[in-house]
């Protein structure tokens, strides 16, 4: 009896050691370096200040520029259509720029 209870403990400690490993803290990412920064922001520089301004503000509305990428591609078809009014400001302003949108 006192061999099963040793084998049992000892089977449960394996267990909770395991649980234990695999709830480790996720790792940050490290922050990118120079070059990569420059990489990722350099197309972004080629775009007017206002543009970049309009993009950065519609971002925080990414359904809604999905609506308004549909939206361009109706009004191809029925140029009458008007934006819908519970957009957001930016977003119907990237309307000025299909290619952007």
């Amino acid at each position: 009896m006192a061999i099963m209870l040793a084998v049992q403990s000892s089977g449960t400690f394996a267990q909770e050691k395991t649980a234990t490993a695999t709830e480790a803290p996720a790792a940050t990412p490290e922050p990118l370096t120079d070059d990569e920064l420059e990489v990722l922001v350099a197309r972004i520089a080629l775009y007017p200040d206002e543009l970049v301004a309009l993009v950065s503000a519609a971002s925080l509305y990414p359904l809604q520029i999905v609506e308004a990428e549909r939206f361009l591609e109706a009004r191809k078809k029925k140029p009458e259509l008007k934006p819908k009014e519970g957009w957001d400001g930016s977003v119907i302003s990237l309307l000025n720029y299909p290619e952007i949108v």
